[in-house]
């Protein structure tokens, strides 16, 4: 047994851990990226060399997430929402060994990593919130957090741009938008200065997608956050007077990142969304029409779809589409019953500025899911992952202090 003071110098070693991984992780992710970018620029595929530390990154949060959470808590412990991301992860292991034939134990090592990182991510801020109360650095991490992504966008964004590459979109300002829903728990004024910088990285980006659901999302929440009716239109007003000034303000000086992101929404048609809707009914009829029982059952395996015969080479662009694709129907099941678990939390949290976020990161998230990828290989799934954590754990705690204090008062 180790004493009080032995557990807590365990746990920071956990902490730290986990923080410096992760901070690693996602820098050789925008690392990425920005290796895609030059690489489609002078037409050769580079390989990207922060990949290994990248892997090392990912692995590091895994298993320093498992052994925090392991220490002193066990599969009892988690909600249902932890309930349905553990049974998830153990397929994505068990469809990892099983579905792939790698000669290389690392490749094993990344991809189970890759598509489950999100899962433990979520375990870890879960089990730093049952645990203490970290409550008073919440809003600092998410500070950091947004500076760090908004920098590292702007890093390849100039880059890009040092190079003469203008017609490229920025996947890497989806980070900025994931990070809304832990943005409006800010009690300070910054947050409406963070709102207007993930506009204007979704701007730049030139990203229709993430545009759309930026704004969507901070309409939303200045419509929620009235607590009646006319604390609702006074806000929905004020609102709309800082995102039409807004609007003619960043016009005056981006009016060409404007332009090209409306007409990018206006031939959203045209271009059938950049090809999805073809490959979207592709991939549905080959799901479909499939007849192998076990392909149709437990999937082909991760990240098939770019091989299929009607993919060319690209994926889905759809989580529900590549989960049935590669996990297959037992994959797809359990991926359901991940939006009912945060649908739960939603529901169960009582805290207004808490479940106002939750139900912007599950708006987020089903916008994602429909329309990009967030659990293919974890990217800006990670800030609603610590979000879903730190919630979840939170309502759990609440609930035990209200216990507690009904005790107290019956006694």
């Amino acid at each position: 047994m180790y004493s009080g003071n032995k557990r807590i110098s365990f746990d920071k070693i956990y902490i730290w851990t986990f923080l410096t991984a992760l901070v690693m992780f996602i820098y050789c992710t925008f690392e990425s990226y920005w290796y895609a970018e030059l690489s489609r620029h002078i037409g050769i595929n580079l390989a990207n060399p922060k990949e290994t530390y990248s892997t090392l990154s990912r692995l590091a949060i895994v298993i320093t997430s498992l052994l925090f959470f392991h220490r002193k808590n066990t599969f009892k412990d988690l909600t249902f929402l932890g309930k349905t991301l553990f049974v998830f992860s153990i397929y994505l292991l068990l469809s990892c060994l099983f579905m792939k034939d790698f000669n290389n134990a690392m490749y094993y090592v990344s991809t189970f990593t890759g598509a489950s990182l999100w899962i433990y991510i979520y375990l870890f801020f879960y089990t730093l919130k049952l645990r203490y109360d970290i409550d008073k650095y919440i809003p600092k991490f998410i500070t950091i957090a947004f500076i760090i992504s908004v920098a590292l966008f702007l890093r390849n964004y100039i880059l890009n741009n040092a190079m003469g590459q203008t017609d490229w979109h920025y996947i890497e300002a989806y980070y900025a938008v994931a990070l809304i829903p832990a943005i409006t728990t800010l009690k300070s004024k910054n947050k409406y200065l963070f709102f207007m910088i993930a506009v204007i990285c979704s701007i730049i980006a030139v990203k229709r997608t993430g545009m759309i659901t930026c704004i969507l999302v901070i309409v939303l929440y200045i419509f929620m956050i009235g607590k009646n009716i006319s604390s609702k239109i006074k806000t929905v007003l004020f609102g709309s007077i800082l995102l039409v000034g807004g609007y003619i303000a960043l016009n005056q000086f981006m009016g060409k990142e404007i332009d090209a992101i409306v007409e990018r929404i206006e031939n959203i048609e045209e271009d059938d969304g950049s090809g999805r809707g073809e490959m979207y009914s592709a991939i549905y009829n080959e799901i479909t029409s499939n007849e192998n029982f076990n392909s149709f059952i437990f999937g082909k395996g991760h990240n098939e779809v770019i091989n299929s015969k009607n993919s060319n080479g690209f994926s889905a662009h759809n989580e529900f589409l590549e989960v049935a694709y590669d996990y297959g129907i037992i994959g797809f099941t359990i991926f359901l019953f991940i939006f009912v678990a945060i649908y739960k939390i939603y529901r169960r949290t009582k805290d207004r500025q808490y479940k106002v976020a939750i139900f912007l990161s599950f708006i987020i998230f089903i916008i994602f899911s429909f329309t990009s990828h967030t659990i293919l290989s974890t990217t800006n799934i990670v800030s609603l992952c610590l979000l879903w954590g730190y919630v979840d754990a939170k309502n759990v705690v609440d609930k035990r202090i209200s216990w507690n204090k009904r005790i107290s008062q019956a006694q």
